[in-house]
């Protein structure tokens, strides 16, 4: 349920998450995967710490120029 609503943060926020995996456990969120800018990365992490119901977030997103 969690890794869903992060998800549409995502989304609703214009990240571009196609390459984005999300994973949670409890309140702690894990992204991984890539996005095509530094920005996007920032705020993949602010829309994610913002979802109802994270408490911690791990952004481990790499940035592509090819994503």
């Amino acid at each position: 349920m969690l890794t869903s609503k992060v998800k549409n943060a995502l989304i609703v926020n214009k990240v571009n998450a196609s390459k984005v995996t999300v994973t949670s456990k409890g309140g702690e969120v894990t992204l991984s995967g890539t996005v095509p800018t530094a920005s996007q990365k920032a705020q993949a992490g602010k829309a994610t710490k913002t979802t109802t119901g994270v408490s911690s977030v791990k952004n481990n997103l790499t940035v592509s120029a090819g994503s």
